[in-house]
């Protein structure tokens, strides 16, 4: 993978049969997905060179564990500076700034009603089941793995895991769709940041997205990031 141009910063073991994970570097949102959709291709051939199959089902099987794609989001300002950590908290900042507050509130408010992005077939939704790893409800919350979004690191490495998107998934379409939503948050006064969740707790329904999400003020929608904005996104899948 390094020779094309994809190295992984961390590869381990999961907890389904056959099951492994693959982390790569941060970079731009279209050459996340661009290096997205080359592993695919890639990893197929070098199975089929050694008469072995891969697949990126999101539930292979209903007694292993499923596969996800977690993408994670962090914000830089105009001049390219992390700007997910709130401002005065050193290496260690765990807390998030205002604009990233704002995005992560888009990113729960509108995602529930992208959910196809993140999750296109039937077998996607098999892996949306209250207990497990995968998010069933939307919320957010710091290292906390059952919530649609964990937020984990700290200082300039704080970032927002987007743990929704299965293995199956589109990667533009879920990255254009994540944007989208926490772009929205940026956008709309009215969109509020929940509580962060602790496992167990409740949420907006996805299965029930669009009637159940928290929607903006009458007339709102997701409009295109202008040029010159403070806040730009960086995405790892």
């Amino acid at each position: 993978m390094a020779e094309l141009g994809l190295p992984a910063e961390v590869t381990q073991g999961e907890g389904g049969a056959g099951q492994a994970e693959l982390n790569f570097p941060a970079s731009t949102p279209v050459q996340a997905a661009d290096g997205h959709a080359l592993f695919k291709h890639a990893a197929k051939a070098i199975a089929h060179q050694r008469s072995c199959s891969v697949t990126f089902m999101a539930m292979p099987e209903e007694s292993q564990a499923g596969s996800g794609c977690h993408l994670h989001l962090s914000l830089r300002d105009e001049a390219g500076r992390p700007c997910t950590a709130a401002a005065g908290g050193g290496a260690s900042a765990t807390e998030l700034s205002h604009p990233a507050r704002r995005f992560l509130a888009g990113l729960l408010a509108f995602s529930p009603e992208l959910t196809l992005l993140h999750a296109p077939v039937v077998n996607s939704f098999r892996r949306l089941q209250p207990g497990g790893f995968a998010p069933a409800v939307a919320t957010w919350g710091y290292d906390n793995r059952a919530a649609m979004v964990r937020v984990v690191g700290s200082g300039p490495s704080l970032r927002m895991e987007f743990r929704l998107p299965r293995a199956d998934a589109n990667p533009y379409l879920t990255i254009a769709g994540a944007l989208a939503a926490g772009i929205g948050g940026l956008e709309e006064d009215g969109i509020e940041l929940p509580a962060a969740s602790v496992p167990g707790a409740g949420g907006t329904a996805l299965a029930r997205s669009r009637w159940t999400s928290p929607r903006p003020s009458s007339g709102s929608r997701i409009r295109s990031w202008p040029a010159g904005r403070s806040a730009k996104a960086s995405g790892s899948m």
